[in-house]
Parts: C-alpha cells; sequence; structure tokens
C-alpha cells in the first residue's frame, strides 16, 4: 500500500469504531491490541465468517506479522461490532437490527 510501518504507540489517544464483519482477535496482528469487540448477530444463526472484519482490524490497529505492515494506527483503541450472519441458506447477511444495535454500541463507548 505504499505507507511506512508506524510506530506502535501511533494514534495512542485515538479511538476508532468500526461496524463489520466477526472480528478474530486470535489473529496474531491483533493479539495483546487494545480492542473491544461485540457480535450482533441473531442468537438463532451464526455469526458471519471472520476474514473481512479481521482484516480491516488489522489495518486499522494491527501490529507488523512477519514480513507485513502493520495498522495505520497501532497505538489506538478499536470497539468493533460484528452486523453479519449466516442465514438458512447457508449465505452471509447483514442484519440491519444488528447494525443499529452496533451502532448504539458504538456511540455509548
Amino acid at each position: 500500500m505504499g505507507w511506512k510501518p508506524a510506530s506502535s504507540s501511533c494514534g495512542r489517544d485515538v479511538r476508532i469504531g468500526l461496524i463489520d464483519g466477526f472480528v478474530d482477535l486470535k489473529h496474531p496482528a491483533l493479539v495483546g491490541q487494545r480492542i473491544q469487540f461485540r457480535t450482533f448477530h441473531r442468537d438463532s444463526r451464526k455469526p458471519g465468517a471472520a476474514q473481512h472484519g479481521t482484516a480491516m482490524a488489522a489495518l486499522l490497529v494491527g501490529k507488523p506479522v512477519g514480513e507485513g505492515f502493520g495498522g495505520l494506527l497501532p497505538g489506538a483503541e478499536l470497539i468493533a461490532g460484528n452486523m453479519f450472519e449466516i442465514d438458512e441458506d447457508g449465505r452471509t447477511v447483514g442484519n440491519l437490527v444488528a447494525m443499529l444495535r452496533a451502532l448504539e454500541w458504538l456511540i455509548s463507548k
């Protein structure tokens, strides 16, 4: 992407809100980072896949892993909510109620 690695304290006093997919907090780029995550999918459904939400979290606040680059603001705190779920046909779908609940949660933070 062309950006230079940010210091681990870059963004230290910044809080970022993210509404996206599930975030895998065990991903090496995210372990130890300041992340609050909550999922808002329906109890009767499984949450959507973690690839996109995890990638967005890593781009924002991830630390460098191996030869890869880290996030833009690795010192920032990320407040992330999942609004995606798997429907009866096995498709990943957005849930408007989950998005609104996630937004309300982010505002409260």
